[in-house]
């Protein structure tokens, strides 16, 4: 519930309560991957890799059998990324990771939000439509998602919205 409700501070955009409220999960229960995951986006919402690079360190010590060296594999390339070329190498070392996953543990919704924050918007949206087609889990909060917001104004991402009935004001 507390990750859920880091989450909810993520994509209202305040990323220190969603810090906060994910650390305060994390010091409930240590292994809970979904705090993780809201912990490492708020991070890297605010620009600091660094710290998001030592969350997904951090989880995945919980992770057993060889989707733990799969896990630390990804996070080195992220690191080497980041020491790279910055914010650009973090990005798209987490779109290579994302497309070395199976096609059934890919990720198109994190590899819309990887491309656009490379500035791919038309690669992204193609993803997006990917996401959407395969019900992928978390689809419904593309209008919401911060890592998205570079998409706001492009025609097909409103037309996305409109047709999965995501285009309301509120």
């Amino acid at each position: 519930m507390m990750s859920d409700s880091a989450f909810a501070y993520f994509q209202a955009r305040d990323y220190d309560a969603a810090i906060a409220q994910a650390k305060r999960a994390l010091e409930l229960d240590p292994t809970w991957r979904f705090a993780y995951g809201a912990l490492g986006a708020a991070y890297e919402a605010r620009g600091d890799y660094d710290s998001a690079i030592e969350t997904y360190s951090t989880a995945s010590r919980n992770i057993n059998g060889p989707d733990r060296q799969s896990e630390l594999e990804d996070i080195d390339l992220m690191r080497k990324g980041l020491r790279s070329e910055g914010a650009k190498g973090y990005w798209k070392a987490s779109l290579e990771a994302a497309r070395r996953r199976t096609n059934n543990e890919r990720e198109h919704l994190f590899m819309a939000i990887c491309l656009a924050q490379l500035g791919d918007y038309q690669r992204a949206i193609d993803e997006l439509e990917k996401a959407v087609a395969a019900d992928e889990s978390g689809f419904g909060t593309i209008k919401v998602e911060p890592m998205l917001d570079l998409l706001k104004n492009e025609p097909r991402f409103q037309a996305l919205l409109a047709r999965i009935g995501l285009l309301t004001e509120f």
